[in-house]
């Protein structure tokens, strides 16, 4: 059995003298620290420096979930030092990582659920005011309530009407210079 411990923080490059390995992506991830990649038959598994525990494939994701103690497709790994799992350091520890990705996935389907229900078109993600509206209302944080229907109606849509009016006065001073004025195809 081949056995490869990739370290963290140092990066493989690719060399022509390597006849067995074409390319070798760098290793950067704090999970590599506790882990080590063998090879048997051209085939990965992985093994916590910790406990002895083996993967097989699935790559190095569910190495993360077993050092963070995440239970659910791999066993909670029962020697890893308290420090590994809350990594106090620059880095962010890898149970703080797992836990970011499924909180960005549930505002995703928050998001996805809310546009499919109001039937909009999934283009409208490519408007320009799409992210900025995002940033708004994380930025307001918690308890941000929406505009109402009134709101989105009435005052909200007489300020947009007198954003667009300002716009158009303002192009009207070139149309004298052009002899163009606002022209629109249908």
């Amino acid at each position: 059995m081949e056995s490869a411990s990739v370290p963290s923080n140092e990066h493989a490059s690719t060399t022509g003298s390597n006849a067995n390995s074409s390319f070798v992506r760098a290793k950067c991830d704090p999970t590599w620290d506790h882990v080590t990649k063998e090879l048997k038959d051209e085939k990965s598994s992985y093994r916590c420096i910790h406990c002895g525990k083996i993967c097989k494939g699935k790559g190095i994701n569910r190495m993360k979930r077993h050092l963070a103690r995440i239970k659910g497709d791999v066993d909670a790994c029962i020697g890893v030092p308290y420090d590994v799992r809350t990594t106090p350091r620059a880095q962010p520890s890898i149970k703080s990582v797992l836990a970011s990705k499924e909180k960005k996935w549930r505002v995703d389907m928050a998001v996805a659920r809310w546009m499919y229900d109001a039937c909009i078109p999934i283009n409208a993600v490519n408007s320009s005011y799409y992210q900025p509206m995002l940033n708004a209302v994380a930025s307001y944080g918690p308890g941000y309530r929406g505009p109402n229907y009134h709101a989105l109606r009435v005052p909200l849509l007489r300020e947009a009407k007198r954003e667009v009016q300002l716009i158009v006065d303002s192009h009207r001073s070139y149309w004298d210079d052009t002899s163009c004025t606002i022209m629109a195809d249908g």
